[in-house]
């Protein structure tokens, strides 16, 4: 899926011969963390709010700022993992887009990629979420969708959530009217449960069945 329509064209790039007062007065009318600097169609760098706000020479030229060049991007045909991504390694909230042919067309803006977040399956419907952990060669997720759709579940998201040296952790949204007898098919397979957030009848009868056993021995 490409996102031709999240590109925006709003502001002008800065140019290495801008000053800093233009680049001051640029950020002072926008909220973006970040401006593009572009030469002759190519992108140059991104150069932070931040940063900008902090030069007192305000005749300096963006071209004596090379100190504080950042340099970030994706291509157009990044998918919406790597945008967001990319948002999230420069903790920002612009990110410029080039062409195939490495030109600057634009940029994208967070809150866009947010909205279409909000607009997925995986937020959007109610549903269940567990986090499952296996180990990392045993793992699948063939199998883990052959486990919810055999107990008549439907998946609604389904992603690796974090990979260690060992382990890998499974985050799934689904919905189902038999929770409990995916969870226990789960463990049946390997799988432990570590998500806090589900209405987990295996867990409810073994804290009810230890609290019997304590109030037993007390006794």
């Amino acid at each position: 899926m490409l996102f031709l329509d999240f590109i925006i064209n709003d502001i002008k790039p800065l140019a290495l011969t801008d000053t800093v007062a233009k680049a001051q007065a640029l950020i002072a009318t926008n909220t973006l963390s970040h401006i593009p600097v572009v030469e002759a169609g190519k992108l140059i760098a991104m150069l932070s709010e931040a940063d900008i706000q902090t030069i007192d020479d305000s005749y300096a030229t963006i071209g004596d700022l090379t100190y504080l060049f950042d340099s970030f991007q994706v291509n157009v045909t990044a998918n919406w993992f790597e945008a967001i991504k990319a948002f999230g390694e420069n903790d920002a909230n612009i990110i410029p887009v080039l062409s195939q042919q490495q030109e600057y067309i634009g940029y994208y803006e967070l809150m866009d990629f947010i909205s279409l977040l909000n607009d997925m399956p995986l937020m959007e419907h109610i549903g269940a979420t567990i986090i499952l952990s296996k180990g990392l060669k045993a793992y699948s997720i063939s199998e883990i969708s052959q486990i919810i759709e055999s107990e008549n579940g439907r998946i609604l998201g389904l992603f690796v959530s974090k990979l260690t040296a060992e382990k890998a952790y499974i985050t799934i949204k689904l919905a189902s009217e038999q929770l409990n007898t995916i969870l226990s098919a789960f463990r049946r397979y390997g799988y432990h449960i570590i998500s806090d957030n589900v209405d987990d009848k295996y867990i409810q009868e073994l804290k009810e069945r230890s609290n019997y056993l304590t109030r037993f021995f007390e006794l």
